[in-house]
């Protein structure tokens, strides 16, 4: 696991040294970096696979092919042997190498070959072709920028600071979807011009004329002019079901427990201790009774916020099932002293950052390498966003128009109570007028709220939406699955966004920045794609969640974990706001303060922080946590220089 930065079509080996500096923090093993024809590469190393001998930039014998790599290739060592068997000469034990001859053999096509968690850059010096990748489910992270006719990319947009050419302002088209979602919309960042390399996508750079590297059957995505040199960027991989024999239920649930538990040991595989986040919940759950199968004892560590839905015991009754060395985290800190180094390591103000960066500085203390349950909500049907889906298929088709009717009646009633305690059930009355729109159907089950004109009033000073936003919806009007069922077609849309953009980026920045490597055995493309060929109703029906994983580790787990309610990885927003989100937001949202940025509305932050706190201004409070946020962001990226010391220390 590492950092890469570097360009094409710039020679300062100083821009490419500050680029490296900049993410120092993710690889605090080792730092390399070479120049070669105008394109710089670089890499900060945390040494996990053949830690003396897998030093990067790495360069092949020929001394043509050279490759920076950020992440794990799972099964390395089975291609590895394939390659010797071939004939292929290797001088490392890492799977960096690997690479080269892969690139050399096949191409575009290598793709097909590797499963993990990876971005990588190769630079062909015969060709002058850099070729630039992230893996098929967007689980590392690669953001790049043009400024003039160069091109510049890395694994975080902190590296981004080196380059003199480069001013960081505000994406508000970004931003308004963040506000909204609180993810900014795919391949968009919070700043101008800043993009990220979507999941399952690469970019060839070569001089214009050349012929395409690409592989014909791949998506052109976008190009990019560098007056010398075209920037084309192709999608290589869409989530797709495999080719399945399986014909119940349970013959279902044993295939796929075979298959996640050689997906557990190929990620138990490092030179270096690894351990587990244990939340005691069934996904953590279920990769740390497989995990035990291989490993004892393991090490598992769980999250506390002090709050009544705490899960420390439901992860100690795990832990002494498995005879686990455990470790419960008090989450105590106050936000301010705390939340401004998360912000500055995750480059958003997400609402769930703090309490991973925490999480995450614990665990480096024991080892490099942690195994967390991410993905197995978003693939076996876990979020109750899924089940509200199942129970909406019955309500969609009902006769047409009684929905929609019922809610516009309804919503009409609501619109003579003005106060903020009606907002949800406002939400309420206009979902049941989407039923027939699901791409708006979901956006209101997951908070969107800039549908309501009156409320996009309420909280901007000025509309974004007639100058420099788009509404959120048109960012992801193209991808939305609209055909099948509500609870299949939200699974199969957060898997390719939300849980990309959001969760997983929150994954990879909090466990970077304490040099700790974070894998996530659900986002296997191997259980993936397994799970992705079973039908919906093996995975979530009305009132029910996650029926195949349960059943996968029904004699496994304890009855408590199989029966208990889920509980999200963050704070409840009631408690939280009379905890400290209200002191927080003060500071930050003096009527100053946001007068002069010229964003908000006062009138709106002054009536959330004065009402007395309730369940049904629970959005209001995550919206009051992000508008704070973004000034924190402003203070630490715009007004400081990308440095998380404030103005005034």
């Amino acid at each position: 696991m590492c950092g890469i930065a570097g360009f094409v079509n710039d020679a300062r080996e100083t821009v490419l040294t500050g680029m490296l500096k900049r993410i120092a923090h993710r690889g605090p093993d080792g730092s390399g970096h070479r120049m070669v024809d105008r394109v710089g590469l670089g890499n900060v190393r945390l040494s996990i696979i053949d830690q003396k001998g897998g030093g990067q930039p790495m360069t092949d014998a020929s001394g043509r092919y050279t490759v920076v790599y950020n992440g794990e290739l799972y099964g390395y060592r089975r291609i590895r042997d394939q390659l010797i068997k071939d004939g292929v000469s290797l001088r490392s034990a890492c799977d960096t190498e690997l690479l080269l001859p892969l690139y050399r053999r096949y191409g575009a096509d290598m793709f097909g070959h590797l499963n993990g968690m990876f971005a990588f850059v190769l630079y062909d010096k015969e060709e002058e072709r850099l070729v630039i990748a992230r893996d098929h489910l967007g689980i590392k992270p690669l953001i790049y920028t043009r400024i003039g006719t160069s091109l510049y990319f890395s694994s975080e947009i902190k590296s981004l600071y080196a380059v003199p050419e480069w001013n960081a302002t505000p994406d508000f088209d970004a931003w308004h979807t963040f506000l909204n979602v609180r993810f900014p919309p795919s391949p968009h960042t919070l700043f101008n011009d800043v993009w990220k390399l979507p999941p399952g996508c690469y970019m060839v750079v070569q001089p214009k004329g050349r012929s395409q590297w690409a592989n014909e059957a791949h998506e052109l995505v976008r190009e990019i002019d560098l007056e010398d040199k075209l920037a084309r960027v192709y999608r290589y991989y869409v989530p797709h079901a495999a080719a399945t024999s399986v014909q119940t239920i349970e013959d279902a649930a044993e295939a796929c427990s075979k298959t996640l538990q050689t997906v557990v040991d190929d990620q138990l595989i490092a030179d270096v201790p690894v351990g587990i986040y244990l939340s005691g919940g069934l996904d953590s759950s279920t990769l740390t009774a497989f995990a035990a199968q291989r490993r004892d004892p393991v090490n598992t560590f769980c999250l506390a916020f002090g709050e009544p839905t705490d899960e420390n015991e439901d992860a100690r009754v795990v832990s002494e099932r498995f005879n686990t060395r455990h470790t419960d985290v008090r989450l105590e800190q106050n936000p301010l002293t705390e939340f401004r180094k998360a912000v500055y390591h995750m480059e958003e103000p997400k609402v769930n950052c703090l309490q991973g960066y925490l999480l995450s500085g614990e665990a480096r203390k024991h080892q490099k390498v942690v195994l967390g349950g991410l993905g197995g909500d978003e693939v076996f049907g876990g979020y109750d966003v899924y089940a509200i889906g199942a129970w909406l298929d019955l309500l969609r088709f009902s006769p047409k128009g009684i929905c929609a009717s019922g809610g516009a009646i309804f919503r009409s009633l609501l619109n003579l109570f003005p106060g903020l305690q009606w907002d949800l059930a406002r939400r309420g009355a206009d979902l049941m007028r989407a039923l027939r729109r699901p791409l708006d159907a979901y956006l209101l089950l997951r908070n969107s709220w800039d549908h309501d004109r009156s409320l996009v009033h309420a909280i901007y000073r000025k509309n974004p939406l007639n100058t420099s936003a788009r509404p959120v919806k048109d960012h992801f009007a193209g991808s939305f699955p609209g055909n099948g069922l509500f609870s299949e077609s939200f699974m199969r849309f957060e898997l390719r966004t939300k849980m990309v953009d959001d969760f997983l980026a929150n994954e990879d920045r909090m466990s970077m920045a304490h040099g700790l490597e974070s894998r996530v055995p659900f986002l296997d493309r191997r259980i993936v794609e397994m799970v992705y060929s079973f039908p919906v109703a093996w995975k979530i029906q009305r009132g029910q969640r996650k029926i195949l994983l349960k059943k996968m580790v029904s004699h496994r787990l304890p009855a408590r974990i199989l029966s208990k309610k889920k509980h999200g990885f963050t704070f409840n927003p009631v408690i939280q706001f009379q905890k400290d989100l209200k002191g927080f937001a003060s500071e930050y949202l003096s009527r100053e303060r946001v007068e002069n940025s010229g964003i908000f509305n006062y009138a709106y932050i002054e009536r959330v922080l004065n009402s007395n706190p309730h369940p049904s201004l629970r959005w209001h409070y995550f919206l009051l946590w992000k508008i704070a946020g973004y000034h924190l962001w402003e203070d630490i990226f715009i007004r400081n220089g990308g440095k998380v010391e404030s103005e005034n220390s």
